[in-house]
């Protein structure tokens, strides 16, 4: 949810529209079809953990297998690190567009692969990172 607002200020500057789970949902199939095609349409959502641990096992195989790849990995990292250092914090007007969004759905190209148990369970996680609890335990014993 942190880096929303910079989406937003990403679509802002390359001129995309962006359309999220439920305004796709809503969209009839000749819609759909178009706005996948269409490179001014940007898609977004969240995609399941399993999904990101099968594609990081696969690409850890390929990164093992590729001897080339580890000596890059010292400058990715290097990039990396200047890159949070320096990143500038996301416009405030991004930041106001992120809180009316509100709730992230599924990325739209995996609606149909996400069964209703794996959307249950992603919808708990959800609910976890975003419960805060009224006092904390020291709080609590006083």
């Amino acid at each position: 949810m942190d880096e929303v607002p910079y989406m937003i200020d990403s679509k802002v500057y390359v001129a995309r529209k962006t359309i999220g789970e439920a305004e796709y949902s809503k969209m009839d199939e000749k819609n759909k079809d178009g706005a996948l095609r269409d490179p001014k349409i940007a898609l977004y959502g969240m995609i399941n953990q399993s999904l990101i641990d099968s594609y990081t096992n696969m690409l850890q195989k390929v990164y093992d297998r590729k001897t080339g790849i580890k000596g890059m990995e010292r400058t990715m990292n290097n990039a990396n690190l200047k890159v949070r250092k320096h990143k500038d914090s996301a416009s405030t007007a991004a930041v106001r567009e992120a809180k009316e969004i509100g709730r992230i759905g599924l990325h739209p190209l995996i609606l149909e692969n996400v069964d209703e148990d794996e959307k249950g369970l992603m919808e708990i996680q959800e609910t976890l990172r975003a419960f805060r609890p009224q006092m904390n335990a020291i709080e609590h014993s006083y």
